[in-house]
């Protein structure tokens, strides 16, 4: 049976679900446990910085290409079974859904692994799953003998998966061979800050809407008079809505505050200094979260430039290189991310146009060809 008759007959044979699929009650999370990955869920910035690079990735169109026997490179017809693995990695998700899922897991652990099920020694499908469900199980001479997956699924709480069928996709780990190292992890003490920050931010408004005070008085009071004045004074100022009231003081009664103001705080630069360190180690301007504060139209083009160049590119050449090594190049087949019109903003259109009507002052053009190449998107001859 040749390569192409395997490859439909495994295809055919596919389940209407994905048995790496791992369900698992998702509550409120304890701030004195709390580790890098659920910080970064956990604090805003993270979260929409890592969103920003997973739905970017998977929005830049791939093309799965292969050398012909002239040395040329072609593309794959759509009719190709193997162009069908390549956007129809498993029943459960499209291409879009893959991308989108393995680079938000591997951004947000810093390594994501794609599980890769083999039929007859033909691989019929890829998809990511869960890094913190998954672990090493080492072999007695070195190396992994297996991976085990944890998961909550009628009574079944491990998985064996053999270790060639577990790709790992990973940022670099200076001590760690087999983990990546994600960036939560340098990034944990902006993640803290932002996080007791918004929950002070969460207290403050929530339970008093002022800063919080001692009641000083000359008398003497028993523990019933003191229980009445502090609720008499959380009902007149307990709450949002009650904030900025005015309170008549009498018989010797004082008033200190103790807790300082946001003002008095800097909160808002220390707001502002963790969002810029937690941004710069994800490498995500401001500007791509639509935080347009002190931003010109040039400044804003060399933001997305610099995202685009600086950190989406290398991440998904990684990325579709690994995933090429591992299930496409023995079939002679490897993922080309198209760029080229990905990367295309409005000021480049802008430095086109005034290209093409230089052409046509200069004579090289007529006004035709000019009018064409002012909305082409490739001006090379």
């Amino acid at each position: 049976m040749g390569v192409f008759q395997r490859i439909f007959k495994a295809l055919a044979g596919q389940s209407s679900g994905h048995p790496l699929i791992a369900v698992g009650n998702q509550g409120f999370i304890d701030d004195s446990t709390l580790s890098a990955s659920d910080l970064a869920m956990s604090t805003i910035w993270a979260y929409s910085a890592i969103r920003c690079i997973a739905t970017q990735a998977a929005n830049v169109p791939v093309l799965a290409k292969t050398v012909t026997a002239d040395n040329l490179i072609e593309v794959l017809p759509d009719t190709d079974p193997l162009q069908r693995i390549v956007y129809d990695p498993n029943v459960e998700q499209t291409w879009y859904d893959f991308v989108e899922a393995a680079v938000f897991w591997w951004e947000l652990w810093g390594h994501v692994p794609i599980h890769i099920p083999k039929v007859d020694g033909e691989i019929i499908s890829y998809m990511p799953i869960r890094p913190d469900k998954l672990r090493a199980v080492p072999a007695p001479g070195g190396g992994i003998a297996h991976y085990g997956y944890d998961r909550i699924d009628q009574g079944r709480t491990d998985d064996i998966i053999p270790a060639d069928d577990i790709v790992i996709i990973r940022h670099f780990h200076p001590t760690n061979p087999i983990w990546g190292l994600g960036p939560a992890v340098p990034a944990k003490m902006s993640l803290l800050a932002d996080f007791h920050a918004n929950k002070f931010n969460v207290s403050f408004f929530g339970n008093n809407a002022m800063p919080g005070v001692i009641l000083k008085t000359d008398r003497v009071l028993n523990k019933t008079q003191r229980r009445r004045m502090m609720a008499g004074w959380r009902t007149a100022f307990g709450g949002a809505a009650k904030a900025h009231g005015v309170a008549i003081l009498s018989a010797g009664l004082d008033v200190k505050t103790v807790t300082p103001s946001h003002r008095e705080m800097a909160f808002k630069d220390l707001k502002d200094t963790s969002r810029s360190e937690i941004l710069a180690v994800y490498g995500v301007p401001p500007v791509m979260l639509g935080l347009l504060e002190g931003s010109t139209f040039a400044n804003a083009q060399e933001q997305r430039h610099v995202f685009l160049t600086g950190t989406l590119q290398p991440r998904l050449k990684k990325f579709l290189g690994r995933l090429t090594k591992a299930i496409f190049a023995k079939h002679g087949v490897f993922l080309d991310p198209n760029f080229a019109e990905f990367l295309t903003t409005t000021k480049t259109l802008h430095e086109r146009k005034l290209e093409a009507r230089g052409y046509w002052r200069d004579g090289i053009t007529t006004l035709n060809e000019t009018q064409r190449r002012k909305f082409t998107k490739d001006l090379e001859a």
